[in-house]
C-alpha cells in the first residue's frame, strides 16, 4: 500500500489514507482507498472508504461542520452515541426518541443519518460520523455495528453468536473526540491539494468512464 495522506488531530491521533492502486500518478484514479484511524498508544481502526467519492464526502461534511451547519437534531441525546441510535434504527427498534422524516419518494428515514460520513460495505467496519455540538465544536465518532444484522454467524470462523439485545447492553462507541477547526481546515486543504494533483494527471489521459474517475466525478459535481 502507498500512503497518500496523514490527517493529524494531535500528536497521537491521526487518520492515515492509503491506496492499493499501482501507479496512482500515471492512472489519474483514486481507488481501493484504505483509511485507518490511529491512536499511537492504544488503537488502530480500519475505516473502509473505497474510492475518491468517499474522501470527497468527508471534505463536504467537514466544511459543513466548520460552518457550524451540522448541529445535532434536538431528538438526539448528545450523551448517547450516534452509533447507539443507528443500531436501533437498523434493527427497526421503534421508540419515541427515534425521529423520522419522509423523503420526496415517500420512504421514511432517521434524522440522524445525515451525520454519517460513509456507509461501510462490511459489517465489521465502523461507521464514521461528524457533527457540531451546541457550542459549534466539531465531533467525530467511530462506532461499531451489530455483527449479525445481515447474516447468521459462521461457526467455521469461530463466531460466538450474541443476540442483538445482549449486544446492545454492552454497546460502546470506539472513539468520540473533537476535531479542532484548524485541523479540519488543514484536512480539507491536504485533500484538495491531492485531488488537484491527480486531476491534473487524469486530464492528460483518456477518460475510462469509471465510477472512481476523478474527472467524471468533478464534472458531475459542477453540473449538479
Amino acid at each position: 500500500m502507498k500512503k497518500l495522506l496523514d490527517l493529524y488531530l494531535d500528536k497521537t491521533d491521526k487518520i492515515t489514507i492509503y491506496t492499493t492502486t499501482e501507479g496512482l500518478e500515471k492512472t489519474g484514479e483514486l481507488s481501493d482507498i484504505k483509511v485507518f484511524y490511529k491512536k499511537t498508544t492504544s488503537i488502530s481502526l480500519q475505516l473502509l472508504w473505497d474510492c475518491f467519492q468517499d474522501i470527497d464526502c468527508l471534505t463536504e461534511k467537514l466544511q459543513l461542520c466548520i460552518d457550524n451547519k451540522l448541529q445535532l437534531h434536538e431528538s438526539i441525546n448528545i450523551t448517547k452515541s450516534l452509533g447507539w441510535y443507528w443500531n436501533r434504527y437498523t434493527k427497526n427498534d421503534q421508540r419515541k426518541d427515534l425521529v423520522y422524516k419522509v423523503s420526496d419518494s415517500g420512504s421514511s428515514y432517521w434524522v440522524g443519518g445525515k451525520y454519517r460520513v460513509y456507509s461501510p460495505s462490511l459489517i465489521e467496519d465502523p461507521n464514521t460520523w461528524l457533527y457540531n455540538d451546541k457550542q459549534g465544536n466539531i465531533w467525530m465518532e467511530l462506532s461499531p455495528q451489530y455483527p449479525w444484522f445481515y447474516q447468521d454467524p459462521d461457526p467455521q470462523e469461530g463466531e460466538v453468536f450474541i443476540t442483538y439485545r445482549d449486544w446492545m447492553k454492552t454497546y460502546q462507541p470506539y472513539v468520540i473526540r473533537t476535531i479542532p477547526k484548524e485541523s479540519a481546515k488543514e484536512w480539507i486543504k491536504q485533500i484538495d491539494d491531492l485531488t488537484k494533483i491527480v486531476l491534473k494527471v487524469s486530464q492528460t489521459l483518456p477518460c475510462a468512464g469509471l465510477l472512481n474517475c476523478i474527472c467524471c466525478i468533478k464534472e458531475e459535481k459542477s453540473n449538479a
